[in-house]
């Protein structure tokens, strides 16, 4: 990860990153384009460009940015309770695989309290990113979970943006989040969602570019792997993480998690150095 601070941030030509960009504005205005999309930013805006998603910066004014630069496996190494924080998934999930940004466009806005807030976090998270040899990357991590944190638990305001479309999409990843094990049909999803099933297998892979069900067992996939890395020495069998993370049976899960991780679980937990025995 990393931090870019822009002062006086000029123009710029439609352009994209092989990383996902958090960027909160500290002063002045702009127009941000993404795709079609076209809105006008302002102290305490706060958006997500996802990798290789084309934007630019229009009509400048004094535009003081800060932008937080995050390799996507960041992610994947969250607490799934951040995930079931309001606004996570509007924010950071929504949107990044859709080619239809004016669909599922979200941002939000900070408080003038929560804006300096967050920029406290991001001055401490960039000087600990600097100080690798001492620690420094892990605390840097730690810095950077609070400024999601921040930013997720940012309540709507007039300026505040999300389309119905995001809002009720990230609505239902965070139930997934806190979810996943129990029994989930699309009937269930489509209920949470507020959609038709039809339109939620619609705008789900337009929104995530998978389907519902393919998303959820990627969930209960990453909960299994959780549960084997932090079981220390207790035996755990192929079928007590699958009833503890929604599989039907072990050996379903066995072959679902060697696709996904290219171990078997019990070789995954040894590898760990946590073997379950």
């Amino acid at each position: 990860m990393a931090v870019r601070r822009e002062f006086n941030q000029v123009g710029t030509a439609p352009h994209n990153h092989d990383f996902i960009e958090l960027v909160v504005v500290v002063a002045g205005s702009a127009l941000h384009r993404v795709g079609r999309s076209c809105h006008r930013l302002g102290p305490g805006g706060v958006f997500v460009i996802n990798r290789r998603r084309s934007h630019a910066y229009e009509e400048t004014d004094g535009l003081h940015i800060a932008n937080i630069l995050i390799r996507e496996d960041f992610f994947e190494r969250l607490h799934p309770s951040i995930g079931a924080l309001p606004g996570y998934h509007t924010l950071f999930s929504i949107g990044a695989h859709s080619a239809k940004a004016s669909v599922f466009e979200s941002r939000t806005h900070l408080d003038e309290g929560t804006l300096a807030k967050v920029m406290t976090y991001l001055d401490a998270m960039e000087a600990e990113s600097l100080r690798p040899e001492a620690g420094g990357g892990a605390l840097a991590e730690a810095w950077l979970m609070l400024i999601i944190g921040a930013v997720s638990r940012c309540q709507p305001s007039r300026q505040a943006v999300a389309t119905p479309a995001a809002t009720s999409l990230g609505r239902l990843l965070s139930w997934l989040e806190k979810d996943c094990a129990k029994a989930i049909s699309i009937a269930d999803m489509a209920k949470v969602a507020a959609m038709s099933e039809r339109t939620l297998l619609r705008r789900f892979r337009q929104a995530t570019g998978q389907s519902p069900l393919g998303y959820l067992n990627g969930l209960r996939l990453r909960k299994a792997r959780r549960l084997l890395e932090n079981s220390g020495r207790a035996s755990l069998t192929n079928d007590d993480v699958a009833s503890r993370c929604g599989f039907e049976n072990g050996n379903y899960l066995a072959r679902r998690f060697r696709a996904q991780f290219g171990h078997a679980p019990q070789a995954w937990a040894r590898i760990q150095g946590r073997g379950t025995g």
